[in-house]
């Protein structure tokens, strides 16, 4: 099976990290990955997105255009992904800063107020985008949740080590805040995938 995930938002919300270690859990698992990003005109607050293609065998294709999920940080990534996500498919939005949710049946939309969860239970919104990729990981069960934790040393660079723990605990946050969705819905995407 093959799944692929946009993340979008804007420069230093952490999208690019987000997705690299998004793909390194997914390696962990035994699993192909393909990551890249796409920068806006400025990196810091200029739009940014990646996408991260998983699978259980090789990627057959990095190009895509409809993914199957989404995590948008901000209103024009809520609005683009909203439009854009395979029927199917899982999407988490950050609502602190995308009001606007999309309302879509045959998706499963998880609006969160990631940056100001992120802010009042870690104390640093810029813990947004781990929290809301814990919130997709657990959602979506495409890796396991501590093996995004996992990733995080291989990932970070060495003059961010000391970040290491507060991200684990941005995922681990995250994953606890998705509870509510989970279980069936879940299924019921899957099942659409095949």
């Amino acid at each position: 099976m093959e799944f692929d995930v946009m993340l979008g938002g804007m420069g230093g919300q952490g999208i690019r990290l987000a997705s690299q270690v998004l793909a390194q859990a997914a390696g962990f698992e035994g699993k192909q990955a393909y990551q890249n990003n796409i920068y806006g005109v400025g990196v810091r607050g200029g739009a940014i997105n990646a996408t991260v293609v998983i699978a259980d065998d090789e990627v057959l294709s990095p190009v895509r255009d409809k993914p199957w999920g989404a995590i948008a940080m901000d209103q024009r990534h809520a609005d683009w992904f909203g439009e854009i996500v395979q029927p199917g498919g899982i999407f988490v939005v950050n609502t602190t800063l995308a009001s606007d949710v999309p309302k879509r049946a045959d998706i499963s939309v998880m609006g969160l107020p990631a940056t100001a969860a992120a802010e009042s239970t870690l104390g640093n919104i810029m813990l947004a985008t781990m929290y809301a990729l814990g919130a997709f990981v657990r959602a979506s069960g495409v890796v396991e949740v501590e093996s995004v934790v996992e990733a995080l040393p291989d990932i970070l660079p060495s003059h961010r080590r000391q970040l290491i723990e507060v991200n684990g605990a941005a995922i681990r946050a995250g994953s606890a805040a998705a509870g509510p969705l989970i279980a069936e819905r879940r299924d019921y995407n899957l099942s659409l995938k095949g």
